[in-house]
């Protein structure tokens, strides 16, 4: 793996991070896909799947949620076909919160409860947020009507 690259890579994903965290979508998606361009370019799948992840993070941010899942599916299946635990961990969430903006609970809980169980299993520090918001969707999926308890 070419590490001028790959740093080239990291550097350009961190950049991203940092828009997205400001609220600044478009330039978010420009350097994440700048990203994913050298990760695919190296052979770097962590590093893909991670791009993908965060792309999929910022299209749900800016309320495309399809687009979103799309991108998540994408890393999901990528850091389950590499063996990222970790990955595929923060995957599942996003996606279970990705739906959960789209007031859909019965289609969040899978993905939540695979987040749970991934973090359980890595000893990840997310484990008792995950925990938290997991039983927070199985009680509002209880309440009478998800939208009069949100």
């Amino acid at each position: 793996m070419n590490k001028e690259k790959y740093d080239q890579s990291h550097a350009l994903g961190q950049v991203g991070q940092h828009f997205a965290e400001a609220g600044f979508y478009s330039s978010a998606l420009e350097f994440f896909r700048r990203s994913l361009g050298l990760s695919r370019e190296i052979g770097d799948r962590a590093g893909e799947a991670r791009t993908l992840n965060n792309i999929g993070t910022v299209h749900g941010a800016d309320g495309d949620y399809s687009n979103a899942l799309t991108y998540f599916e994408q890393s999901l299946s990528l850091n389950r076909e590499i063996g990222n635990k970790e990955g595929e961990m923060m995957t599942c969430y996003n996606i279970g919160i990705n739906y959960l903006e789209q007031a859909d609970p019965a289609k969040a809980l899978p993905h939540l409860r695979c987040a749970v169980e991934l973090a359980q299993k890595i000893g990840h520090g997310h484990l008792d947020e995950y925990r938290k918001k997991l039983a927070e969707v199985m009680e509002w999926q209880a309440a009478p009507s998800w939208e009069e308890s949100k």
